[in-house]
């Protein structure tokens, strides 16, 4: 890891004047997205898009948008899965229709890492405001959360054969710096599926991606050893550049992969 990382993510403005989609509450928004045409999976992720949008620029604590992300997230991660089975398996140069599916599954998991990076900068920023979770927790569950929508960005770029979008690979490392400087990327945190996450094993999933070349990979094959990198990442250290031992060197002042 090549040194002293200055922070330099950069969050949208809370400008927005009004939310307009349902009351700024985890009750309502848990009414809203149970309303959602699930059937209908287009006016789903238009609707969802919508909603991470305006959350990220809406004036709310920390602790309410936190709150309002996690009870969209089921709702979101199904939109992300109906649209990966309709750009996926396809020919390399996808038709329009595909094409369009992958950017916006692209769109949405970059609106999803923003949302929750709001979080993070604001959880430190405000801290003294913050009362009902611990700040430190709450600050270390939004980097994971924006770690993880941010690693399946990556994922996606692969299957799609194509270089991460600019100022993708620097989010990612952005995101594990301001953890670090934070003392909070080995702070354990409960994973859904039953295991244990960290901010550190979250970036290392993504980053340990771009070190196997995925270029020789099949779509199937990069899915399947994306899920075990979550495991394998607990094997893996990170340490600074100096260490002669390491494997690959990485830069999170960079919007480069490891090398």
């Amino acid at each position: 890891m090549e040194g002293n990382s200055k922070i330099t993510l950069r969050i949208p403005p809370q400008d927005l004047a009004e939310f307009t989609l349902f009351p700024l509450n985890a009750h309502a928004a848990e009414g809203w997205a149970q309303a959602l045409p699930v059937t209908n999976t287009d006016s789903v992720v238009d609707l969802i898009d919508q909603a991470l949008t305006q959350i990220s620029r809406v004036r709310l604590s920390p602790e309410s948008r936190y709150e309002i992300l996690e009870v969209l997230v089921p709702s979101l991660d199904v939109a992300l899965t109906n649209l990966s089975k309709r750009f996926l398996n396809q020919p390399l140069i996808m038709p329009a229709g595909p094409q369009k599916m992958a950017d916006l599954a692209a769109r949405l998991n970059t609106r999803a890492c923003t949302a929750y990076t709001v979080v993070a900068v604001e959880a430190i920023q405000k801290r003294d405001s913050v009362k009902e979770i611990n700040p430190a927790l709450l600050t270390c569950q939004a980097l994971q959360r924006a770690l993880d929508y941010s690693g399946r960005n990556v994922l996606q770029t692969f299957q799609l054969f194509r270089p991460l979008d600019i100022h993708g690979w620097r989010s990612l490392h952005q995101l594990f710096a301001l953890a670090e400087a934070q003392g909070l990327a080995d702070l354990p945190l409960p994973d859904p599926h039953g295991g244990a996450a960290t901010v550190r094993s979250s970036y290392l999933k993504a980053i340990l991606l771009g070190c196997c070349k995925p270029n020789r990979l099949r779509q199937s094959d990069l899915s399947a050893l994306f899920n075990c990198l979550a495991h394998w990442s607990t094997e893996v250290a990170v340490e600074a550049a100096d260490n002669s031992q390491g494997l690959f060197l990485v830069d999170l002042q960079s919007d480069q992969p490891p090398l």
